[in-house]
C-alpha cells in the first residue's frame, strides 16, 4: 500500500511581501519547504485563496444561502440554486456536491498549513504562531459553515496521508465539531495579530484574519449554540407546522446549559467592542462604496478581490439587475439573486429605514442611458416601473427587488469586481451583545442599549418597551426575538445571515409559510430544510457513511 502526502498550496508570486493582493500559483510542496518566514506566509495565502473559489464564497455558497432563506430567489435550471429556492435540493445536486468539495478543500489546505507550520524550522516563532492562528481561524470558519448548513459532518483535522484509509471516517457529533471550532478560535484570538499591525518588520496585511475577527466569530458560534439550545429545550416548541415544526432543533437538545453559551457570547462581544481595532463606519451607506472605501475597517473579515484579470469577483453580476449600469457591465446576463416579490409585499422590510433606502436598488438605469430606460421601485406595488411609460418591469430581474450592496462601476465583465464580501462586521458585536443580554436576564430592555448603537448609526429611532408592541408574540421575549429578526434583516440582508438566523431561532418554517400564504409555493419549508443533505459524492467515496441526513 502506498503512503503519501499531498500538499496543494497556493503561493504568492512575489516572495518578499506575501500580501493577499499578490497573485497565487499552484505548487506541490517538498518535505523541506517550510524553512523560511515567506514559506509560512505563502502557505497560509493558499488558505485564503481557497475561500474565493467559485464553488464557495465566490458564488455557490453565497447564492445558496440567499436562495435558502425565506426572501431569496436564485437562478433557475438544472443544477442551479433553483433547488435551494424551492427547498428540494438533493445530495446528488451538482452545485451542492461542488460546494461540499470546495469547503473540504479549504479545510485540507488549512490542515496542511497548520501541520507544516508546526513542523517548520528556522522561522520567526511569533510569525509561526500567527500563521497557525490564521489557518485555524479559516478551519473554524469552514466547520462552522458546515455544521450550521449540513449538521453532523466528518471532522477532518489531520493531513490525509493514506488515501486508501484516511478518507474513511464517520460523521462527528455536533458537540465534537463545536468543541474543535471553539478551540481553534480561542487559539486564533490569542495568536492572530491586529489590523495592519507590524511586528519585527513583518506586516499583517489587510484582509488577513485578526484577533478581533476571531473574537467576533467565536461570539457567533456561542450565539448559534445558545439560541439553538434554547429552542430545543423549550417544552412544546413548534415551528408553525404541527407535524413538520416539531423538534426542528432536536439535535441541540444536549445543550441544556444554553444560558452559559449566551454568557460566553456576551463576554466575547464585550471583548470585541473593547478591542483597539473595533470601529464602525459613521455612515452605513459608505460600507458599500468600493470606489472610495475599499476594505472599510468595519469589515473584520471579508473575501478579498481586486480588479486584476482573474482576481475579481462576480457579486455585481450575481446580485444587481440584469444589464443595468450599476455593475459596470453591459452583459445581458446577471441578476441571478433577487428578493421574491411576496417577501417584499409581506412588509418584512422597513421601507422607511435608512438601510432600505441605501441598501436596495430603488432606481435602475439601463445601458442605453436614456430616460425611457430608467425604472423606479414602488414599495406599494412590489415591482419596478418604467419612469416614462409607467409600465411594470417584467423579466431580467426588473420585477424583483435587488440589493445595492455590491455595486462596482469599474467592473468590465462579470468577474472583475473589486467588491469584498463581508463575512464578519463590527456591528454584529452590538447586535449579539444585545440579544445575549436580554436572553440571559429574560428582560428585553437589557438588550436595548446595545441594539440602539446599531440603529443610531442607521438613523433609526431608539428601541423602547413601546417599540415591541408592533411585533407578534405572546410574551415580551417573543416580541423581542421578532425585533432581533427584523434588525438583523435590515442590517445584514444578502450577507448570508438570514437563513442561519432563522435556523438558530427555530423560525424557518414560520417565516417561509408567510411567503407561501402570499402565493409563492416555492418557499414552502419542512423539517428537513433545517439542513442541506450531505454530498452524495462523500457517501459514495467514504465507506463510513452509508446514509444521508434525516429526510434525505
Amino acid at each position: 500500500m502506498k503512503t503519501y502526502k499531498i500538499f496543494i498550496i497556493l503561493l504568492a508570486a512575489t516572495l518578499s511581501a506575501c500580501s493577499l493582493d499578490e497573485k497565487p500559483i499552484d505548487f506541490l510542496s517538498s518535505e523541506t519547504f517550510y524553512t523560511k518566514d515567506n514559506d509560512l506566509l505563502m502557505s497560509v495565502n493558499g488558505c485564503y485563496e481557497s475561500l474565493k473559489s467559485e464553488n464557495y464564497y465566490g458564488n455557490l455558497f453565497v447564492s445558496s444561502l440567499f436562495a435558502s432563506a425565506d426572501y431569496g430567489q436564485g437562478n433557475t435550471g438544472q443544477n442551479s440554486t433553483q433547488q435551494f429556492t424551492r427547498g428540494d435540493v438533493t445530495g446528488e445536486q451538482l452545485q451542492l456536491v461542488n460546494m461540499w468539495a470546495a469547503i473540504y478543500r479549504s479545510i485540507g489546505r488549512a490542515n496542511s498549513t497548520i501541520y507544516r507550520t508546526e513542523m517548520a524550522t528556522g522561522v520567526t516563532e511569533e510569525l509561526q504562531r500567527r500563521v497557525i492562528g490564521e489557518a485555524r481561524f479559516i478551519r473554524a470558519l469552514n466547520y462552522f459553515n458546515l455544521v450550521r448548513s449540513f449538521g453532523e459532518v466528518p471532522l477532518r483535522v489531520k493531513l490525509v496521508e493514506n488515501f486508501d484509509t484516511d478518507i474513511h471516517i464517520p460523521v462527528s457529533k455536533r458537540e465534537d465539531i463545536y468543541k474543535q471550532i471553539i478551540e481553534d478560535l480561542k487559539f486564533a484570538e490569542a495568536n492572530c495579530w491586529n489590523y495592519n499591525e507590524t511586528r519585527n518588520g513583518i506586516v499583517n496585511h489587510i484582509g488577513r484574519a485578526t484577533s478581533l475577527a476571531a473574537t467576533t466569530l467565536l461570539a457567533k458560534v456561542y450565539l448559534h449554540i445558545a439560541s439553538s439550545g434554547r429552542v430545543a429545550n423549550t417544552p412544546g416548541y413548534v415551528d408553525s407546522d404541527p407535524i413538520e415544526g416539531v423538534g426542528v432543533l432536536e439535535p441541540y437538545r444536549s445543550y441544556t446549559n444554553y444560558k452559559q453559551y449566551y454568557d460566553s457570547c456576551l463576554q466575547a462581544a464585550n471583548r470585541g467592542i473593547a478591542h483597539p481595532d473595533f470601529a464602525m463606519e459613521s455612515d452605513w451607506k459608505n460600507l458599500w462604496n468600493v470606489a472610495t472605501n475599499k476594505n472599510p475597517k468595519e469589515y473584520l473579515f471579508s473575501i478579498q478581490s481586486s480588479a486584476d484579470a482573474g482576481y475579481g469577483n462576480r457579486y455585481p453580476f450575481l446580485f444587481l439587475p440584469r444589464g443595468s449600469v450599476l455593475g459596470g457591465s453591459s452583459s445581458s446576463q446577471g441578476g441571478l439573486n433577487r428578493f421574491v416579490a411576496e417577501f417584499v409585499n409581506s412588509m418584512a422590510l422597513d421601507t422607511a429605514d435608512y438601510r432600505f433606502k441605501n441598501g436596495f436598488v430603488l432606481e435602475i438605469n439601463y445601458r442605453t442611458n436614456i430616460p425611457a430606460e430608467v425604472w423606479q421601485w414602488r414599495n406599494g406595488r412590489g415591482a419596478y416601473y418604467n419612469k416614462v411609460t409607467n409600465a411594470m418591469g417584467t423579466g431580467g430581474g426588473s420585477n424583483r427587488l435587488a440589493t445595492a450592496k455590491w455595486n462596482d462601476p469599474a467592473t468590465t465583465d462579470v468577474a472583475t469586481s473589486r467588491c469584498e464580501f463581508p463575512v464578519l462586521r463590527s456591528a454584529d458585536l452590538y447586535l449579539m451583545k444585545g440579544e445575549a443580554q436580554a436572553e440571559i436576564s429574560e428582560n428585553p430592555s437589557d438588550g436595548f442599549s446595545a441594539i440602539n448603537m446599531v440603529r443610531s448609526r442607521a438613523k433609526a429611532p431608539a428601541i423602547t418597551e413601546a417599540s415591541l408592541t408592533v411585533f407578534p408574540g405572546s410574551t415580551s421575549m417573543d416580541k423581542f426575538r421578532e425585533l432581533i429578526l427584523k434588525e438583523r434583516l435590515m442590517e445584514f440582508s444578502a450577507e448570508g445571515d438570514r437563513w442561519f438566523t432563522l435556523l438558530r431561532t427555530g423560525k424557518l418554517i414560520t417565516k417561509a409559510q408567510i411567503i407561501v400564504n402570499l402565493g409563492n409555493a416555492n418557499k414552502k419549508r419542512v423539517k428537513k430544510n433545517y439542513y442541506w443533505p450531505i454530498s452524495q459524492e462523500e457517501i459514495n467515496s467514504n465507506n463510513m457513511i452509508t446514509t444521508n441526513s434525516p429526510g434525505y
